[in-house]
């Protein structure tokens, strides 16, 4: 393998690195190296080091290139968008992206910290990230202020869950399901139930649509206690079963829980 074959490898490997996210470390793993082995014998990968070096540089260097090569050819035709989320450590992020005809470029986010959001500090941060473009000419068109659709749908559904008839229906439906999820004889039993049915059936999850596809298996399956607590019982267990058997046995559960379904698919 001469030399230029070698660091065209080494670039296409290390942009598969960086696009796709995964550790540095990765290009180690014997597995893949095996893998890499079989496809071309005579490459050798490159170290973590070496991804996380110079090479990192001048693949960034490059894509800012192109990025700014990309936002010149649409200049005119650039929409910059712009929202706020928050961290997993709850900071709040606002980050920028230039919108072309066929592209989405990331622009830059920013830790807003105790600046408040205000309509004031939004624009500001606007018109610094569009000093920036590097564009032939700027036209301000339109400013369009818009509530991200699916946080909205989000919410309204959270609003809907905040009516106690259809949050306390939620409740139940999350205990019934964590008590399969702690007794694993349960679990057991309704797979027997439901290989019995010779159909398939998905297995059952945090509430949805897997809870009420289970419907009858799980009435089966809690039908004996004897068949799936302990001998010796203690006062609390026994309690808790009957609890979770009412329930499951209780045909106004199931059938608001379907109503609920049914109403919760309109968000979908």
């Amino acid at each position: 393998m001469n030399a230029r074959d070698a660091a065209a490898c080494d670039r296409l490997l290390a942009e598969a690195i960086y696009s796709s996210g995964v550790s540095f470390n990765f290009v180690e793993n014997p597995a893949f190296i095996r893998f890499l082995k079989c496809l071309r014998p005579a490459y050798t990968p490159l170290s973590r080091y070496q991804i996380a070096g110079l090479l990192l540089t001048e693949t960034y260097k490059e894509t800012k290139e192109k990025m700014e090569k990309v936002l010149e050819r649409a200049s005119g035709q650039i929409t910059l968008v712009s929202d706020r989320w928050t961290n997993l450590r709850g900071k709040a992020i606002v980050n920028y992206v230039a919108v072309t005809r066929r592209y989405a470029i990331f622009l830059k986010l920013v830790a807003t910290g105790q600046d408040r959001h205000t309509g004031e500090y939004i624009a500001n941060g606007l018109t610094e990230v569009v000093e920036c473009l590097k564009v032939n000419s700027l036209i301000y068109s339109r400013l369009l202020m818009l509530r991200c659709p699916s946080y909205i749908v989000n919410l309204t559904v959270g609003n809907i869950f905040s009516i106690s008839l259809i949050g306390n229906l939620f409740k139940l439906a999350l205990e019934v399901v964590k008590y399969f999820k702690y007794l694993y004889i349960l679990i057991g039993l309704l797979n027997a139930a439901v290989k019995n049915t010779n159909r398939p059936c998905p297995a059952l999850q945090m509430p949805g649509r897997t809870l009420i596809k289970n419907c009858n298996c799980i009435k089966i399956a809690m039908r004996r206690p004897e068949d799936c607590l302990p001998s010796k019982l203690i006062k609390e267990q026994k309690a808790r079963f009957n609890r979770i058997q009412s329930i499951v046995q209780s045909y106004r559960f199931w059938e608001q829980l379907q109503a609920l379904k049914k109403f919760l698919e309109l968000f979908l």
